[in-house]
């Protein structure tokens, strides 16, 4: 009789613990996406910041090497979301414009693979379309043949874009991945 009420006392004590358990595992999961979901977004953000900026330093290397000294703002912009636009204001050699870009990218760790070209206004097409791969790594898809987007500017502008954006983020996030993954298991 004695064993009878232990036993039965540490099954109750067992179904408490299952159901805690129960209750609290999906909450801690649901808290557990949701801070990927938000460090996510901040990789995002941190992403286009990188590409601002990197443009921005581009454009501003273009118009030194003019002797163009005239304060300039807003001259980068994301029409789409793997798309930006650098407004460059001058017509530019495609070389000098690879060059610059790869530096810039590299200086502010933006390691994927884009592809640029160079907008003339005056013809209103896209010349100089280039695919610059960067350096193989298993989250890239090599696509050289992903249509660069012509958006129609009254000024001259470089256009970047970035086939794997999402999957260079997603690789940023390998911890955190890694942990939600590790948590779902246990």
């Amino acid at each position: 009789s004695t064993c009878q009420i232990i036993s039965t006392m540490r099954s109750a004590t067992l179904q408490k613990i299952v159901i805690i358990a129960s209750i609290l595992m999906p909450l801690v999961l649901a808290a557990q996406f949701y801070w990927l979901k938000e460090t996510y977004s901040l990789e995002e953000k941190e992403f286009n910041v990188k590409v601002h900026t990197a443009l921005r330093t581009v454009v501003e290397q273009i118009r030194v090497s003019r002797q163009d000294n005239t304060p300039f703002t807003e001259v980068v912009e994301q029409p789409l979301r793997n798309y930006f636009l650098a407004n460059i204001k001058y017509p530019v050699d495609s070389d000098q414009v690879e060059f610059l870009l790869k530096n810039a990218f590299e200086a502010y760790n933006v390691f994927t693979t884009f592809k640029f070209g160079v907008y003339n206004a005056k013809k209103a097409k896209m010349q100089y379309i280039r695919y610059i791969r960067s350096a193989p790594t298993p989250f890239e898809k090599d696509d050289p043949g992903v249509p660069l987007p012509v958006i129609k500017k009254d000024f001259n502008y470089i256009g970047v874009y970035f086939p794997n954006r999402e999957r260079f983020i997603i690789n940023e996030l390998n911890f955190w991945i890694f942990s939600t993954v590790a948590l779902m298991i246990v």
